[in-house]
């Protein structure tokens, strides 16, 4: 079907980015005011006064337009009986696809309401000060498949914070050493998920995490945290777990804060290596280390805290360490009897504060 007028959607939109604020209020009857069927059109001396460019075509019959408003507050570009592209004070809306090819930088933001939004080539921010960079490549894009929405890209999904770098991770952060995601404002968290089951068999977790090391002499973490403290402050830790319980919850099996195993696998070990469930380790960074001054320094510290009577009740029924599964005698972990005067040294342990010492034998 041969059109009189053909206006390529790019020169639309950019003619619309470029009029100034825009009021409701034309109709699509307004009649042709010239007719163009080759040659060119001053598309602001033909909508002024709130005329409009209509598509015809071989027969008259009207095919769609391009529509102003008298204050130039509104203006839409119809095709089909569909506007396809619409200008109003509050930004640009398109129907259907929009192909841009170099920078694109609407003021108002960018929102898709239906379908994909999906970067061919180079990368994708989103409000750059405080939003999202999707990575770089020709694999960068968003995708919402009615259920789930898919992040993709070769530099993975950077959160911006601030003035916050985007992080070297390879799927998802936020920041660097340097340039750290940053806040002032008391009481606030990074990240934070609050997640909630109701299955009544089975596991359940807030977060599953593996990580196989398969490249032969590297080292690794399957978490790693860290606390930077940087000021004189109250209380710091690398990471706090807990376990705690609602008014009618219990267990009939194992309650722990933290849970640390160690598989030994179905075959022998190599001859080498320090295998360990727990390790608590004190590390100093230079020859300069020097904790003389602190109030109290251990490599395991077991504190009973929280309220005083419940303390007291906990005090009546808790050890301070617990064997379980180990075989009692000659040869073994444990081995009870009486060694007599055989001891050979001592370890120096805190019991509430006063230095007391635990003594050790080199034989059983």
């Amino acid at each position: 079907m041969k059109k009189l007028l053909t206006l390529s959607l790019a020169l639309v939109l950019a003619l619309c980015l470029a009029v100034p604020g825009l009021a409701a209020g034309i109709g699509s009857s307004a009649p042709p005011v010239d007719t163009v069927s080759n040659g060119s059109m001053d598309l602001r001396s033909a909508l002024a006064g709130g005329n409009a460019i209509q598509f015809t075509d071989q027969s008259g019959a009207l095919y769609g337009g391009l529509y102003r408003g008298p204050s130039l507050a509104y203006l839409k570009l119809n095709i089909g009986g569909t506007d396809v592209v619409t200008y109003q004070s509050t930004g640009v809306g398109i129907t259907g696809t929009l192909g841009v090819s170099g920078l694109f930088s609407p003021a108002a933001g960018i929102s898709v309401t239906t379908g994909n939004l999906a970067v061919v080539a180079g990368s994708a921010t989103f409000k750059d000060t405080y939003g999202i960079v999707l990575g770089t490549g020709s694999d960068v894009a968003i995708v919402y498949d009615g259920t789930n929405v898919t992040f993709s890209g070769t530099g993975g999904l950077q959160f911006k914070n601030n003035t916050a770098d985007s992080s070297t991770a390879l799927i998802l952060g936020s920041g660097t050493a340097a340039l750290p995601a940053t806040t002032a404002v008391a009481d606030k968290k990074f990240v934070e998920f609050r997640t909630e089951s109701t299955a009544t068999s089975g596991d359940s977790r807030n977060m599953y995490l593996y990580h196989y090391l398969n490249g032969a002499g590297a080292s690794g973490d399957t978490l790693r945290a860290m606390a930077v403290i940087e000021k004189a402050i109250d209380t710091g830790s690398g990471a706090h777990v807990s376990a705690s319980f609602g008014a009618t919850g219990s267990v009939s099996g194992l309650a722990a804060a933290a849970r640390t195993t160690l598989h030994i696998p179905d075959s022998a070990l190599a001859a080498a290596g320090t295998y360990t469930a727990l390790q608590g380790e004190i590390y100093s960074d230079g020859s300069s280390s020097d904790p003389s001054a602190v109030t109290e320094l251990a490599a395991l510290r077991l504190a009973n805290s929280g309220d005083g009577t419940g303390a007291g009740l906990v005090d009546d029924k808790a050890a301070i360490i617990s064997l379980t599964g180990w075989g009692d005698g000659t040869g073994n972990a444990v081995y009870t009897h009486n060694p007599g005067n055989t001891f050979s040294g001592s370890i120096k342990i805190l019991v509430n504060g006063a230095v007391k010492y635990l003594y050790f034998a080199d034989s059983e």
